[in-house]
Parts: C-alpha cells; sequence; structure tokens
C-alpha cells in the first residue's frame, strides 16, 4: 500500500523488479490516487478514516475474484501503515505477516515543515507552484521524486486535480493530529497487533522522527531494518533494498502458518 502523495506504478514498479519471485504483488491505488481518483465524489470527507474503510472492503473484494490468496501479507508505507493498523480489528483474519516502511503515528514529532504544508490554510495552487518550482522549497518541504515533482508540476498547470485530493487528504486527515507537530497519540492502533512485523526506517527519514520507530519496536519485539543515508521516501530511491529486507522475513513462516504467495 503505497504513501500519500504516489500512486502504485510510482511506488512499486522498481520494487517488484527486486521482489520474491515465489511471490504475488498486489499494489491497488488507495482510494484518492492514481485511478482510483474517479471514484471520489465532491462531498467525500478524504481523511484517514475513509481509506482505513476502503481497505476493510477491498479485501474481502480481492479475495471473492481471486485477486487475493485467503492467506496473505501487507506491506505499508508512510500513512497506509496507519491506515492497516487502523483496519487490523478487521482485516487480521487469514493475514500472516505485516511490514511497514516508515510508518506515520509512531513518532512523537513530525517534521514542521511537512506538517505546516499540507496541514496550513495557506497551502493553495499559487504557492504550491512555488514549491515545485524552487529546488530549495522542494527540499526542505515535500521533497518527494522528481518524477513526482514534474508530475505535480504539470498537475497544478491543468487545474490541480491530483493536487486538490492530496491537500484535502492533508486537511481532513491530517489536521486533527494538531497538524502532526506532537501526534504521539496513534500508536493505541499498533498495540493491538499480535502478527510478526517488519518496520523498515531510512536512517535520515525528513518527515517523522526515527526515535519513535525503535522506542515502540523494541517494547513490541518487532523486528527492525535500518537503511542507511535513505530518507522518507525510500521505496522510490532505494527500491533494491526495501525488497532485500522483505524477502527473508516472508520466507520465515512459523510452523502453524500455510505459507502464502500474496503481498498486498
Amino acid at each position: 500500500m503505497h504513501e500519500i502523495g504516489t500512486y502504485a506504478a510510482e511506488s512499486f514498479d522498481e520494487f517488484s523488479r527486486h521482489f520474491r519471485e515465489d511471490y504475488r504483488l498486489i499494489a491497488p491505488d488507495w482510494i484518492g490516487s492514481g485511478e482510483t481518483t474517479k471514484l471520489l465524489e465532491k462531498e467525500d470527507i478524504y481523511g484517514s478514516r475513509y481509506c482505513t474503510d476502503w481497505l476493510e472492503l477491498l479485501i474481502p473484494e480481492a479475495k471473492k475474484h481471486g485477486i487475493l490468496d485467503n492467506s496473505f501479507s501487507l506491506f505499508g508505507i508512510s500513512m497506509s501503515g496507519l491506515g492497516i493498523a487502523e483496519s487490523y480489528p478487521v482485516i487480521k483474519n487469514n493475514l500472516e505477516k505485516i511490514i511497514f516502511l516508515n510508518p506515520a503515528g509512531l513518532d512523537k514529532r513530525i517534521k514542521r515543515s511537512f506538517a505546516f504544508t499540507l496541514s496550513s490554510g495557506l497551502f493553495n495552487p499559487t504557492i504550491a507552484k512555488k514549491i515545485v518550482n524552487s529546488n530549495f522549497l522542494w527540499k526542505k518541504t515535500l521533497n518527494w521524486s522528481e518524477e513526482k515533482r514534474q508530475r505535480l508540476k504539470k498537475d497544478l498547470d491543468n487545474n490541480g486535480e491530483e493536487f486538490a485530493i492530496m491537500l484535502r487528504h492533508g486537511r481532513t486527515g491530517f489536521t486533527p493530529f494538531g497538524r502532526m507537530r506532537d501526534s504521539h497519540y496513534l500508536p493505541g492502533h499498533y498495540q493491538e497487533i499480535e502478527h510478526p512485523i517488519l518496520l523498515i526506517y531510512g536512517e535520515n527519514d525528513d518527515i517523522f522522527y526515527e526515535q519513535g520507530y525503535l522506542d515502540f519496536a523494541r517494547q513490541h519485539n518487532w523486528q527492525t531494518h535500518m537503511i542507511e543515508d535513505a530518507k522518507h521516501s525510500i521505496i522510490n530511491s532505494r527500491p533494491k533494498e526495501v525488497a532485500e529486507a522483505i524477502n527473508p522475513f516472508l520466507e520465515n513462516q512459523t510452523s502453524s502458518q500455510k505459507k502464502s504467495n500474496s503481498l498486498l
């Protein structure tokens, strides 16, 4: 499950080249991203819970149509990690393992520049154009992939549909979290997870503070893997290393588990 501001193909095309050959990688666009933007209505409140509801509907439908095996593992990046954690009580049956990559909600404080950018009422198309056209501002705020930057530039010049959806997600999903500046209240969702977990994080994550990840992971016996010199969007910048961390984790099934060949 990809992060905010991206879509499935952007996040997983390169990753899939290094992923286990004996697994199927199912990578849908989150509601409101990529091809699913057409499913949103103007009155929809596009926030964290909205995405969680969608995930809880997606999984049984994917099973029903043979897209997803009865038993499967989940891979969530950034805010998708929170979506998985919130959905866990509903989706945990037949779930094998979970992988989180720089997940949202475990940090003690989120980088203020990013929080302000997405949740501030001052963030509008005019400001966004200045950000995507300035190397300095881009690196100090969103700092997504260059491909994403160029796509956002083009989008803003053509009525900004993708930008508008990203903004709705930011304001409805993030603003209630205290503009993400001091949001260490979400681990309650993660504490309910009983399945094996691998936490992958970037040494120099430029959005979240990794110490929040590590403190929580140690308390709950999660496996952890750090990618040196990596920032937040590791799936784009270091996909091979992400796959190399995940591949052996999926190999180690417990004796009570029936081996699955699906990763969502």
